[in-house]
C-alpha cells in the first residue's frame, strides 16, 4: 500500500506538464485561446530538450492548425476543476490558480524545474503573438 501511494505522487502525467508550465508563467491570466495554446505547445514538442515531456501529446496536423485530443482533455480537466478559470465577462482569459498548479512541481527534480521553466516561458512567448 505505501509503495501505491508513493507511485501516485511521484508518477507524472501528462496534466502535471502543462500544470507545471502554467505556475511558472510570469501572469496570474493567459489567453483563453485553444489554437494559441495547442499551437504553443506543438512548437514546443519540436524542441528536442523539450520532447522527453511532452511526448504524451500527438498533433494532428491534418486541420488549420494543431490540435491534441491528449491537450484539449488535460485543459478541460483544469477548466473542470478551476485551475484554469474564467471569471471575466468576455470569457478571453483565464485565471491561473498558481497555487494549485505548482503543487506538480514535487513530481520533478530540481534540474526537471529549470526545464520546466524555461519551457514555461517560451509558452508564455508563444501565446502572447
Amino acid at each position: 500500500m505505501e509503495e501505491f501511494k508513493k507511485n501516485i505522487n511521484t508518477t507524472r502525467k501528462p496534466d502535471d506538464v502543462i500544470k507545471v508550465i502554467l505556475g511558472n508563467t510570469s501572469n496570474n491570466k493567459i489567453v483563453k485561446d485553444p489554437v494559441k495554446i495547442h499551437r504553443a505547445i506543438y512548437s514546443l514538442t519540436k524542441q528536442d530538450q523539450w520532447k522527453p515531456y511532452l511526448k504524451d501529446f500527438y498533433f494532428n496536423l491534418s486541420s488549420i492548425s494543431p490540435f491534441s485530443d491528449q491537450l484539449d482533455q488535460v485543459i478541460s480537466r483544469l477548466e473542470t476543476s478551476y485551475l484554469l478559470s474564467t471569471p471575466n465577462p468576455r470569457y478571453d482569459s483565464y485565471t491561473l490558480q498558481k497555487d494549485y498548479l505548482l503543487e506538480a512541481m514535487a513530481k520533478f527534480d530540481e534540474e526537471d524545474h529549470i526545464i520546466l521553466k524555461e519551457m514555461a516561458k517560451e509558452f508564455e512567448a508563444l501565446i502572447s503573438h
